[in-house]
């Protein structure tokens, strides 16, 4: 009799955390550049594979997406926007590449160069502090690294990266270029 209440107990526990963790979730769905945003991802669908849930076949993880959208919301923030979805997207594809020398070496330089791109944004075109920059990385990155698989896959691609090197482009225009984007000019300037 004991067991079955304790049993009882804990699937009624583990009923109310999935209640709970799915209220917190924000399901709306905005229009973000012309386009309604992925839907919120299914919380344990979203972490059954390091890709995650794409739904837009954009190369970014819907979850990160959605979250980039909410922290760079309007047109004013478009550049800060794109610039960290391209990086977004080289995290992602780095991850489900690391099986694939070839592609995880040409998805790292990519990563690289979406990195240069956040770099333009951030300090060649707005003028925010380095260290703006390398905070969205970084948020970005324990973001993409919130399951244990997707922390392998990063661990192994950070090793194979190890001893690479990636020069910086000394001129505004050659980081510009980095962008796969097209940069829209800040008003009143």
């Amino acid at each position: 009799m004991r067991n079955i209440a304790i049993k009882t107990l804990k699937v009624f526990v583990i009923l109310q955390l999935l209640v709970l963790n799915t209220s917190c979730l924000d399901y709306s769905r905005n229009m973000v550049d012309g386009k309604l945003e992925p839907p919120e991802p299914g919380f344990f669908e979203n972490d059954k594979t390091i890709g995650g849930i794409d739904s837009n076949n954009d190369g970014v993880r819907d979850d990160i997406e959605r979250w980039i959208n909410r922290e760079f919301p309007g047109e004013e923030n478009y550049n800060k926007r794109m610039a960290c979805k391209q990086y977004a997207k080289e995290v992602r594809n780095i991850q489900i590449h690391i099986d694939d020398e070839e592609m995880l070496n040409k998805h790292s330089f990519l990563w690289i160069d979406a990195d240069v791109c956040v770099l333009y944004v951030y300090t060649d075109l707005i003028k925010d502090p380095y260290g703006k920059q390398v905070k969205q990385g970084d948020k970005i990155l324990e973001k993409s690294n919130n399951t244990k698989e997707r922390v392998k896959a990063w661990m192994v691609a950070d090793r194979n990266f190890a001893g690479k090197s990636h020069a910086l482009p000394p001129r505004q225009e050659m980081r510009r270029k980095k962008c796969e984007f097209e940069i829209k000019p800040r008003k009143g300037f």
